[in-house]
C-alpha cells in the first residue's frame, strides 16, 4: 500500500511514505483519504464540495481527528450520490457529552438519522484516543512536555496559556570566541506576571547587572511570560 500525505509545512516522511505538494493532489490521487488536523479557523469545513468533487469514484474518507472539519451536508448528498463509496466517522460537529452518551442521543447534530441510515458509512463513539498505542503516545508526549516545561521553562503544548519555545544556548555560548570560564554560569529565569505596561522594563532593570543573552516574550490580554537567559558567575540570582 502506498501512502502519501499533505501538510501545510515540510514534514519529514515516515518510512516509504511521500509528501504531496498540494491537497488537491493528493484528494485527486487516493482511494482512502483519512483526517489528522486541529479544530481551528483554518480547517473548518476543510473538505466541502470542491474537495469531495476532486476525489477519486469510489473513494472512501476517514475522520477521527475533528468534527468541523467536514462540511457533513456536503458529505451526506456525496455518499447518496455515490460519488465516494464509503466513510467512518469517529468525531462529530457536537459529540457526545460523555463516553456512556449515545451516539444517536439528540445532543448531535440533524444530519446524524442520514448519515446511520446509509448503508456504507461507519460511526463511532469519538474512541480513537482510546487504543492502547494512542494512550502510551499520549502518556510520552505529556511526560515530555512537563520535563520540558520543568527544565527549560517552554510552554509549548499548552492549552490556556501562551506557547514559548525557547531553546539552551549553552552549547552555543562555549563554541562562541568569548570564553566562558568555569565559574561562569547560563541561568534561565522565568517569569509569569499579569500583562501590565513597565513589567518587562522592571525586570530588565533588576537583570541589566548580569548580561542578558536571550529573552523570548508572549502575551495575552490578561498574563504574559517572559523568559530571559543571563550569564552570570554568581549561583544566587
Amino acid at each position: 500500500m502506498g501512502v502519501t500525505y499533505y501538510d501545510i509545512q515540510i514534514v519529514m516522511p515516515i518510512g516509504a511514505t511521500k509528501q504531496i505538494s498540494t491537497l488537491k493532489s493528493l484528494l485527486r490521487n487516493s482511494d482512502f483519504v483519512t483526517l489528522h488536523v486541529p479544530e481551528n479557523s483554518e480547517t473548518f469545513n476543510l473538505i466541502g464540495k470542491s474537495h469531495f468533487d476532486l476525489m477519486k469514484a469510489g473513494s472512501y474518507i476517514i475522520n477521527t481527528s475533528k468534527g468541523s472539519t467536514l462540511d457533513m451536508d456536503v458529505l451526506i448528498r456525496t455518499l447518496e450520490s455515490k460519488k465516494i463509496m464509503g466513510a467512518a466517522l469517529d468525531v462529530y460537529p457536537n459529540k457526545p457529552l460523555k463516553d456512556t452518551e449515545n451516539i444517536s442521543n439528540n445532543h448531535l447534530e440533524k444530519w446524524l438519522n442520514k448519515l446511520s441510515n446509509l448503508p456504507n458509512v461507519i460511526l463511532t463513539p469519538h474512541i480513537g484516543g482510546s487504543t492502547e498505542e494512542t494512550e502510551k503516545i499520549i502518556n510520552e508526549k505529556v511526560s515530555n512536555t512537563l520535563i520540558s516545561y520543568i527544565n527549560e521553562g517552554n510552554s509549548i503544548g499548552a492549552i490556556n496559556f501562551r506557547q514559548i519555545e525557547l531553546k539552551s544556548d549553552a552549547h552555543h555560548i562555549k563554541s562562541t570566541e568569548r570564553p566562558m570560564d568555569d565559574n561562569t554560569n547560563l541561568v534561565r529565569v522565568l517569569y509569569i506576571h499579569k500583562n501590565k505596561p513597565g513589567v518587562v522594563k522592571t525586570i530588565n532593570s533588576i537583570l541589566r547587572k548580569y548580561n542578558i543573552e536571550k529573552q523570548c516574550y508572549e502575551s495575552t490580554s490578561s498574563i504574559a511570560y517572559l523568559v530571559t537567559d543571563v550569564m552570570t558567575s554568581s549561583k544566587n540570582i
